[in-house]
């Protein structure tokens, strides 16, 4: 909501976005939108770092060399699907579909995944302009089942905005089946956060499982590889807590 209310405010040709937790370098704007007029770019990627702990750890923005091969290597995870450390044209966002009120787990990959698949010239700064903190008390790191769970619906929710809107576009099958893998994604970090929490982190399992399989969205790719994530890793540790 305060993204789409920014966005309707704003009158410049690009757009940025930065989180609260977080801060910038002193010349991230300028070099970025140095660079986006420049070549007149539709977004501009820079290098980002991560705050953890009191230790830093730095990453590339992108590694591929045209707008897209990148579209496709953040659809298959390979680089950072984060609004943040990204310049947009505004114009861009003219075509999107925004995730609904509330649906915060996965909004970046919604957001990025479309206006990426609308860029046609990409440029790229090699420097770690973005500092990402990552706070152990914000919403997205809460570890009761309730809140995990209602993490699953929001990522679900916003990889089935990603799914109903390229149903009809012009991509191929493998991007189709990069689309379709998030949901297997997102059942991983599902587990890796109920991984202590005992029988009432499994209980929650089925729901989640049936709402996946009932999805008219999520391709069978999809639901195939949420059921091969699944018994990795939900499964095999049951098995092993009632047969040790």
């Amino acid at each position: 909501v305060v993204r789409r209310h920014g966005l309707q405010l704003a009158s410049g040709d690009y757009v940025y976005h930065c989180d609260s937790d977080d801060w910038i370098e002193k010349d991230m704007i300028s070099e970025m939108w140095n660079l986006a007029n420049q070549d007149d770019l539709d977004v501009v990627v820079c290098d980002f770092a991560h705050v953890k702990d009191g230790e830093t750890v730095y990453y590339k923005g992108m590694k591929a060399l045209d707008a897209k091969d990148f579209f496709k290597e953040v659809l298959s995870g390979q680089s950072s699907w984060a609004v943040w450390n990204k310049l947009f044209k505004r114009s861009l966002y003219d075509n999107i579909i925004f995730p609904q009120k509330g649906m915060n787990m996965g909004e970046d990959m919604a957001i990025v995944v479309q206006l990426l698949y609308y860029c046609k010239r990409v440029g790229y700064i090699n420097k770690a302009l973005y500092n990402y903190w990552n706070n152990v008390e914000s919403i997205t790191n809460q570890k009761t089942v309730r809140a995990i769970y209602n993490n699953f619906i929001q990522w679900y929710s916003n990889i089935c905005l990603l799914l109903s809107n390229f149903k009809n576009r012009d991509i191929d099958e493998k991007t189709k089946d990069q689309l379709n893998f998030w949901v297997a994604y997102a059942i991983n970090d599902v587990y890796m956060s109920l991984v202590n929490t005992g029988h009432a982190g499994y209980s929650i399992l089925f729901r989640l499982t049936q709402k996946v399989l009932n999805s008219p969205y999520i391709s069978w790719y999809g639901k195939k590889q949420y059921l091969i994530c699944m018994n990795r890793r939900f499964l095999t540790s049951l098995r092993c807590r009632l047969f040790k």
